[in-house]
């Protein structure tokens, strides 16, 4: 479809048909099936769609399938299905990569806005698809640093713009990305761990290879593009959780003293070939069953 962008004459014949309000209804329509694919085809066409069309009247219904980052927000959050929210996950993900206008902007606030609708959902594939999000957002930030592996895509419009390193880590505390990351880490289901644990590893990565001589634990204020050899492990510190976990979430000092003392590799490695026994833990079980059952809240009671 990427070869239909830009064509003016595709768009004066589509936009102004029946097609935007069939798929707006196809959004609420009754089977997720059909509500997840609708999501994808109408972030695809969002993506292609030019901002405005000369010559083009646009109905209420047009205008939102060529922007919608508001409803698929509220798809995300509310749907009571699984296959929609993954949907929408995806689409943000493709807008990140191919700059769309609602993300292109303010791809911070583009990202914490769809991390927000998607922490605490229980499906473990929307969370997956979120921690991937993560990731690419922080790949590109990286990117625009000069720092990243590539993992951005050509063209993004933070590459055009670098930024300390030490003000890139501020704000992925400001966004609460760590807590995010960290809370996935600790997921009971392993692929949701496994992913978070691969993200944290190439954050940690990138950290560790720019830290200053002169703070070896990696304060914030003295990162510098200065490799050095790698120092030996401090001891370990335990990770983020519970009360304590939002105050250390946002001290990137004690964030990169965390990262640096644990053992992700050995981490991942673990995650990377043990069995399934986490997903088959009761807090899991009962998690795929609110997440079933559609409404958490009303059938939690039951459940326990």
């Amino acid at each position: 479809m990427k070869r239909l962008r830009g064509l003016d004459w595709f768009w004066q014949e589509l936009l102004p048909s029946e097609l935007p309000m069939l798929l707006e209804g196809l959004l609420n329509d009754h089977d997720s099936y059909v509500r997840a694919s609708a999501v994808k085809t109408w972030g695809h066409f969002s993506l292609l769609s030019p901002p405005e069309t000369p010559g083009v009247k646009r109905n209420e219904n047009t205008k939102e399938v060529c922007a919608g980052g508001a409803r698929l927000l509220e798809i995300l959050s509310s749907d009571s299905e699984g296959f929609p929210r993954r949907a929408a996950v995806g689409v943000f993900i493709d807008w990140l990569k191919e700059g769309h206008p609602e993300a292109s902007p303010d791809p911070a606030e583009f990202v914490s806005r769809a991390l927000q609708a998607a922490d605490g959902d229980l499906d473990w594939e929307v969370k997956i698809r979120a921690l991937e999000l993560a990731g690419v957002f922080i790949g590109q930030t990286f990117d625009g640093l000069g720092l990243g592996e590539g993992s951005a895509s050509a063209g993004s419009s933070l590459a055009k713009t670098p930024a300390p390193l030490a003000d890139a880590l501020r704000l992925f505390c400001q966004m609460e990305l760590f807590g995010f990351l960290f809370r996935g880490l600790q997921d009971c289901d392993r692929p949701v761990a496994l992913k978070a644990c691969e993200v944290l590893l190439a954050l940690k990565s990138v950290l560790c290879k720019h830290r200053s001589k002169s703070s070896p634990a990696g304060d914030a204020a003295g990162l510098k593009d200065i490799p050095m050899e790698t120092p030996p492990p401090p001891p370990p510190l335990s990770l983020p959780a519970g009360e304590a976990a939002e105050k250390d979430c946002q001290d990137p000092e004690r964030l990169l003293l965390i990262l640096e003392s644990t053992d992700l590799e050995g981490l991942r490695k673990a995650l990377d070939v043990s069995s399934d026994h986490l997903e088959r833990n009761p807090e899991s079980l009962l998690q795929d069953i609110l997440a079933a059952a559609g409404n958490a809240e009303e059938n939690k009671v039951d459940c326990y």
